[in-house]
């Protein structure tokens, strides 16, 4: 993940701290902010978070983009630098028309879920479709290369099905 997108917000380097917990709760105060305090929009749909708090008091959506695993999730500081990327993901007009942005529906346990993939620099945003709005799943990075082609594979099976479209009508 060498590559830069310009379009994107600069990483918050955890070197600017005094220690992990006050980058954590910078990061975390950048996400209420943008999440909590404000509403951020996808194709002029609200996104809403999962805002029940965790062992720390922290917000369920929030442990999902900071942290990597499935049971013991464990804080990554990669995911936590690109907390901005996010939104900037979501709401940028500039990304999508980017030629590394790829966007695809996945269905999982019957509901639609969108993978927003910049491939630039190999990061990840999934939402859910609800009724009326957005649900915030997870952002992560893309480090591994087998993770990268299942990602690509993927995203020209949804390519090859919809022909007449590059990006999925939303």
């Amino acid at each position: 993940m060498t590559n830069v997108c310009t379009s994107l917000p600069q990483l918050i380097s955890l070197n600017s701290f005094a220690n992990w917990k006050e980058f954590y709760n910078y990061i975390y105060k950048l996400y209420l902010d943008d999440f909590f305090n404000n509403t951020v929009y996808f194709d002029n749909k609200p996104i809403k978070t999962f805002t029940d708090l965790n062992y720390d008091l922290k917000q369920e959506s929030f442990e999902h983009i900071t942290t990597k695993g499935s049971n013991d999730r464990l804080y990554n500081e990669s995911r936590s630098q690109r907390i901005l990327w996010v939104k900037a993901i979501l709401e940028s007009k500039i990304c999508r028309v980017c030629k590394d942005y790829a966007i695809w529906p996945e269905k999982d346990r019957n509901k639609i879920r969108y993978v927003i993939w910049c491939k630039t620099v190999d990061f990840v945003v999934i939402i859910e479709q609800r009724d009326n709005y957005y649900q915030l799943i997870s952002a992560y990075c893309v480090i591994y290369p087998n993770k990268r082609d299942d990602l690509e594979k993927k995203y020209n099976n949804f390519l090859r099905a919809n022909k007449n479209q590059n990006r999925p009508s939303i």
